[in-house]
């Protein structure tokens, strides 16, 4: 399962824009025409998620996330994003509270194409965690779940990033970036004074976007992300191991219709972990790898109303903590355009599968949500 205190951080891709840690919507392709949406928006989307297996203790997580979006001209734009969640688990206490606040901005180069972006998680969630509080976060951040908010609250963290995305040809584009994470200490444990200090992490990235035709395009990109060393109460007690995530991805067009296929696998190296007070490498990896292969098609039922249909395949490979897990989803993704500023968003997504010794698991999603232009 995953260390205690790492933060689960959601990644990056690259096409024509890198979108740092996905804080900001939309992804871009080669043909599009801008970088920075010029669409102003608010949107709130409760989402209610449960897991139940033979082998974990079942879980479940209501939450709400809130996002605001603000461009400014064509060149910056402003993101804030936070959420509120309870998380509930067998056999231990529920969890709740506001998650951490999340502030972007971004600022593009036109004529150099470049991003620049910096991102500030303001720790306005729930810290200071009783024991059993604390052995509940654990739970919500196990590999196995997908929870929208995989943890409460950590400290003060700087991700300033910048990447350059230009065209080598009119169908073929290349594009390069860099982010780090500069991560602020916290208090983990109610009562304590010790914090704990995650490493910092440093990412790199690079991508390429072919364009078949004016309704087909093919991506690739690949992530490697490098981590320092966690301190507790300044003694060096964890260092995560080298994470690589590799992407494909095939979109087509059919008039209003959109198909998407994507592929995307991620492996770590093995991580350093504390041994009669020296770091030593582990005898096997802490985090599994895992594979995701997902189809998608959104179909444009009339000019109000449009339906995504999901198919995905996702499975862990078995490590020694962790049994390998395959778990097929299908989803359908709603949406209904009540005028030219409200929108209607659902969402409904359902998964089972087995682990490698036979026992079963099964996830439900259900959200329901509004975005308001302006």
């Amino acid at each position: 399962m995953n260390h205690p205190y790492r933060w689960k951080s959601s990644g990056c891709r690259i096409l024509q824009t890198l979108l740092f840690f996905s804080l900001v919507p939309g992804t871009v392709r080669a043909q599009d025409a801008t970088v920075i949406s010029r669409e102003r928006y608010v949107r709130i989307a409760p989402v209610y998620q449960s897991y139940a297996s033979d082998t974990l203790a079942d879980a479940s997580q209501l939450g709400i996330s809130m996002e605001l979006y603000m461009p400014f001209g064509r060149q910056t734009a402003f993101l804030i994003k936070t959420g509120q969640a309870r998380f509930e688990t067998a056999g231990l206490p529920g969890l709740s509270g506001f998650g951490d606040t999340q502030l972007a901005m971004q600022y593009y180069l036109p004529d150099r194409y470049l991003l620049f972006q910096m991102t500030v998680n303001l720790p306005t969630g729930k810290q200071q965690l009783t024991i059993e509080e604390f052995r509940s976060s654990i739970a919500l951040g196990h590999s196995y779940y997908d929870f929208r908010m995989p943890n409460m609250g950590q400290g003060l963290n700087l991700i300033p990033g910048v990447s350059w995305a230009g065209p080598l040809n009119e169908n073929l584009m290349l594009g390069l970036g860099a982010a780090c994470q500069i991560s602020g200490s916290f208090q983990p444990l109610m009562n304590r004074d010790a914090k704990y200090n995650p490493g910092n992490e440093f990412l790199i990235t690079g991508g390429a976007d072919y364009r078949f035709s004016d309704i087909a395009s093919l991506s690739a990109d690949l992530i490697v992300s490098f981590y320092g060393t966690d301190e507790y109460d300044t003694a060096r007690v964890y260092k995560s191991g080298t994470k690589i995530v590799a992407s494909m991805q095939y979109q087509r067009y059919a008039g209003f219709n959109h198909l998407r296929i994507l592929a995307r696998y991620r492996s770590r190296t093995k991580s350093l972990s504390v041994i009669e007070g020296k770091l030593v490498e582990e005898a096997e990896k802490t985090y599994p790898d895992y594979l995701i292969v997902s189809g998608q098609y959104t179909l444009r039922m009339n000019p109000q109303t449009s339906l995504a249909v999901l198919l995905e395949n996702r499975h862990f490979f078995n490590i020694a903590a962790l049994k390998s897990l395959n778990l097929v989803g299908i989803g359908l993704t709603p949406m209904y355009q009540m005028g030219p500023r409200i929108a209607l968003l659902g969402r409904l997504r359902y998964q089972t599968g087995a682990f490698r010794t036979g026992e079963k698991m099964s996830g439900i999603e259900v959200s329901a949500g509004i975005k308001y232009a302006f």
